[in-house]
């Protein structure tokens, strides 16, 4: 790299380099086998140790999408004479694995980071000699928000600068035994603790701690986290509880050829052996197409734990609260203690978090390097001690549709309670730097806060205190959102107006926001008596369907449209339409009618009459 950047690339001995960033560490090896060491760039007295192992083809036989052992698949599997090992090793190499040296990651002449990349060079056995396996590593200077795409899927996940090495795998012309297999690509993660450490680290998936000393008889699977983007395995600090590495495996992969594209499902599975955490990363059957999957590893500081430090200047809190600093740090998987009916406030690089709960609170906490700084406050009175998990994004979670008018920061807060938690919900608003995020001016008095219900977001009672902060009394906990709430306009045209008993009346509404922009994906429906019906989306603000008359009275009735969506404020019109009954036939239709019934009676018994006479 370049002077002034902050990686360094340096040659230690032949086949074996370090690469030196900001907060992280890692030394590379170029030999048999692809294998990183990593640390902390300022205190290597915890080490950790990933190697690739091995790719292994199963059948999933217990149906949880996930590798176990004994699920690797055997001769009986597959027809006569066609079963091969269904195990690569990655020590298997023939001559080994290329190794790209380092090169600078640009854009528009740039250089966002430094990458390298290990390329299979050949196998020892005929079975695998097409096999081929890249492995692109990547560090980046600055947090940077990278994606997954195909068609029109896409995942989006962060990495943070200078703290997080991002491997892409890519994996093609595996020889598949079944077209009913999966393939499972093993990682070996230890890792090893110096006497100037402080503290043991230890693995936690999901909030539960891994014993590595225990020898596992069977993988067991790893369920992602709801709305999450990614499984990970965490290192903590035994005595602190404070997060210093992670291992993480993106939920998604993209399987392609020269014509299609998609994403399949990524699960994952794990076992100990005593002395190390074997990590299964399980991917679909993909047959003749390329895989890429992109799972990546880094670092927290350890440096940062220090004593609390006097509140800096936030707003509505008093100076002598408790504060722990943080400011180097994007919080990825954070987990802190909170005493309670102690206010703490936890300083990080682009959030200032104030908790203050009625019970004790363990927080694991994510917050995406792409939020700017904001100042959030939780006051929590829980019936019970809490384990809370929240999530601060700028985009909505997975399932979750995006708000029209947001102001860019979404919560996804998950908890263990089985009492209701209530709790008052506070975000500073500062007006000016806002508008300068957003791109738009927007009417704070008309800011509120949200909550997605499984299918709308729902609008509750909010006001501006006196401290700048909007705020919120809420009784659940789940996914937030503040939205600039803007009031709806429809209007609407029927046709006819009309109609006979029974006859359907069309409905053409449109619908706009205050300055006359159209509005997508409202819910518009159409009351007609006890009958509602709802319009169908056009495009460009334009909504329309029919409802029907059958069963009414005649008489003058009114058509009431109204106009639904979530961060906005509802509006309603109405039409009328005259229903009309069905005209009596006149008496000289009736009679003229009756005469030539009779005639035709007439003729039918005057023919059958002949045909019997015949006869």
């Amino acid at each position: 790299m370049s002077k002034g950047h902050k990686v360094r690339c340096e040659k230690v001995k032949a086949g074996l380099y370090t690469v030196t960033a900001e907060n992280i560490t890692v030394k590379v090896s170029s030999g048999i086998i692809p294998h990183f060491h990593f640390w902390y760039t300022e205190d290597n007295s915890t080490v950790y140790h990933v190697k690739f192992v091995q790719l292994a083809e199963f059948i999933d036989g217990n149906n949880d999408s996930a590798f176990q052992h004994n699920e690797t698949v055997r001769p009986t599997d597959t027809g006569p004479g066609l079963f091969h090992t269904p195990i690569f090793s990655f020590s298997e190499g023939a001559r080994g694995w290329n190794f790209s040296g380092f090169y600078n990651i640009t854009s528009d002449e740039a250089i966002l980071g430094v990458g390298f990349n290990f390329t299979l060079n050949g196998t020892r056995s005929p079975i695998f000699r097409d096999l081929y396996i890249e492995l692109r590593c990547r560090i980046y200077l600055n947090d940077t928000r990278l994606n997954v795409t195909a068609n029109d899927q896409a995942v989006y996940y962060n990495m943070t600068g200078g703290a997080e090495l991002k491997v892409d795998v890519v994996i093609k012309n595996w020889p598949w035994l079944t077209d009913h297999s999966m393939l499972a690509l093993r990682w070996d993660i230890s890792w090893e603790s110096g006497p100037k450490a402080g503290e043991r680290h230890e693995p936690f998936i999901r909030g539960h701690r891994v014993d590595v000393s225990r020898n596992m008889t069977i993988e067991r699977r790893i369920e992602a986290p709801p709305h999450a983007n990614e499984t990970s395995v965490v290192f903590r600090g035994v005595k602190t509880n404070r997060t210093r590495a992670h291992f993480d495996s993106l939920v998604k992969a993209k399987v392609f050829n020269g014509t299609a594209e998609g994403l399949v499902n990524v699960t994952a599975s794990y076992r100990t052996d005593g002395e190390a955490l074997r990590f299964y990363i399980c991917y679909p059957y993909f047959g003749s197409n390329t895989l890429e999957h992109d799972p990546s590893m880094g670092v927290y500081p350890t440096t940062l734990e220090v004593l609390p430090v006097p509140s800096p200047n936030i707003p509505g809190i008093p100076a002598d609260t408790v504060t722990y600093n943080h400011s180097k740090v994007v919080p990825k998987m954070f987990v802190g203690e909170v005493q309670a009916n102690r206010m703490t406030v936890l300083l990080f690089r682009n959030v200032i978090l104030t908790v203050n709960s009625s019970r004790c609170l363990r927080l694991n906490l994510t917050v995406s390097s792409r939020v700017v700084m904001h100042y959030l406050i939780l006051d929590l009175k829980p019936g019970e001690s809490l384990n809370l998990m929240m999530n601060m994004t700028v985009s909505t979670p997975e399932g979750v549709r995006k708000l029209d008018r947001d102001i860019g920061i979404y919560l996804d807060i998950r908890h263990n309670a089985t009492l209701r938690v209530n709790a008052t919900l506070r975000l500073y608003i500062n007006k000016t730097a806002l508008e300068s995020e957003l791109g738009r001016s927007i009417n704070a008095s008309r800011l509120s806060w949200v909550y997605w219900n499984g299918s709308s977001w729902i609008l509750v009672p909010s006001w501006m205190d006196a401290d700048g902060y909007l705020t919120a009394h809420v009784t659940h906990l789940s996914v937030w959102s503040i939205v600039e709430v803007v009031p709806l306009k429809v209007t609407a045209q029927l046709s006819p107006e009309v109609v006979t008993v029974g006859e359907p009346v069309t409905v053409s509404a449109v619908v706009k926001d205050e300055e006359g922009n159209p509005v997508a994906d409202v819910r518009v429906t159409v009351r007609l008596g006890g009958k509602i019906v709802q319009l169908t989306d056009k495009g460009n603000g334009n909504y329309e369907g029919t409802i029907d008359t059958t069963g009414l009275a005649e008489g003058t009735y009114d058509i009431v449209i109204r106009a639904e969506k979530g961060g906005y404020t509802s509006h309603q019109t109405s039409k009328t339409v005259t229903v009309k009954m069905k005209e009596a036939m006149p008496l000289t239709s009736l009679v003229l009618y009756g005469c030539i019934a009779a005639v035709v009676i007439i003729v039918v018994v005057v023919i059958l009459y002949k045909l019997r006479t015949r006869a």
